[in-house]
């Protein structure tokens, strides 16, 4: 019997079938070819979830949809997105961990995600980012740092699942930007990239490069956007959506338990 394993790294070693690899991409905008009827109905159907307060849990930054694994447009677009992470960017079966939908508040305080930050997680969880309806500066669409040689990345310590938050402390305290740190990179050539698009505008990224949401004007329609959190799995996922996590689950969104 072979060593167990203990690093997210070695993970992904054993997940591999392929010569893709993730860790070769950082932020790629719409490398993703989805159905756009899937797309438009998953819009309409989460647009009128939230309308109607359906399913939702709202904080101070944003409004939630606590599920929406039975859409079943969402399975169908996961499909189509596994496809060619497995293929593209992988090189290995991969899990939505999480699936995340909700939209900008026009209330929302600049802390939490809507202040200059990385996530802090493993190298190994990547996100996909999908715009449900047309996002402009205006209605809230995400900002990175970024440079003509590519965004700023920030190195995590959470190697494997037990890592112990803090030791080794995090580059930038609790995984938050100072303020004189943004302005440093700016001045070195950094810029602040607005990631806008039309509906079904999708990206690709570590989410350990610096980046932030923006604040919806008010009186404008605010961005709606799906948010996958995928990873490497061992074997190949059958229903996608029913083995993901969604917001009601609780988990700890850093990390993810190895195959």
């Amino acid at each position: 019997m072979g060593a167990k394993m203990i690093f997210y790294s070695e993970h992904y070693e054993k997940c591999k079938n392929g010569n893709a690899s993730l860790y070769d991409h950082v932020f790629e905008m719409n490398p993703f070819a989805l159905n756009s009827l899937d797309v438009k109905t998953l819009a309409k159907t989460v647009d009128g979830m939230i309308s109607y307060n359906n399913g939702c849990v709202e904080d101070q930054w944003s409004i939630k949809l606590e599920n929406i694994s039975y859409i079943p447009q969402l399975e169908s677009i996961c499909k189509d997105l596994a496809t060619q992470i497995e293929e593209k960017y992988f090189g290995s079966p991969c899990k939505f961990e999480f699936i995340h939908c909700y939209r900008n508040k026009t209330t929302a305080t600049k802390e939490s995600s809507w202040k200059w930050h990385y996530d802090d997680c493993p190298r190994e969880f990547m996100k996909v980012g999908l715009y449900l309806n047309d996002v402009n500066t205006d209605n809230g669409c995400m900002q990175i740092l970024n440079s003509k040689s590519g965004p700023k990345e920030v190195e995590s310590y959470r190697t494997h699942p037990n890592a112990i938050k803090g030791d080794p402390p995090p580059v930038y305290p609790k995984s938050r930007i100072p303020d004189t740190e943004v302005d440093r990179l700016l001045s070195d050539g950094y810029e602040k990239h607005n990631v806008v698009g039309p509906s079904g505008t999708n990206f690709l990224f570590t989410p350990n490069i610096i980046h932030r949401a923006t604040v919806p004007k008010v009186g404008v329609t605010p961005r709606d956007v799906i948010i996958f959190f995928v990873r490497p799995s061992l074997t190949k996922i059958t229903n996608y959506t029913r083995a993901a996590n969604y917001f009601k689950s609780g988990k700890n969104v850093k990390r993810y338990e190895l195959d």
